[in-house]
């Protein structure tokens, strides 16, 4: 698991890439370590700097639902999470 500092970093890093439009290179090929569980922690803060900005959580996604897809991904269950964040099983 990354540490707390690290995990702030990607996630202002996500943030900042949404507001600039810009794309960045994935946190797993940044970070050695990067886990699910890191992954999700990020995204987790990821939505608590957007909520302090005063965004709203409004429901929640679900993405590769089909076997084919998750088969290709390499995963074995659909991606979720809050809408507007990144998909926790690709950092």
């Amino acid at each position: 698991m990354l540490d707390s500092a690290t995990i702030d970093v990607i996630a202002r890093a996500y943030d900042a890439a949404e507001k600039g439009r810009h794309r960045i290179r994935p946190p797993s090929v940044r970070y050695e370590g990067v886990t699910v569980d890191a992954a999700d922690a990020a995204q987790r803060r990821w939505v608590a700097l957007k909520a302090t900005g005063g965004n709203e959580i409004k429901g929640h996604k679900i993405g590769l639902t089909s076997r084919a897809m998750q088969h290709q991904a390499n995963i074995d269950e659909p991606d979720y999470g809050p809408p507007g964040t990144i998909t926790s099983r690709f950092v």
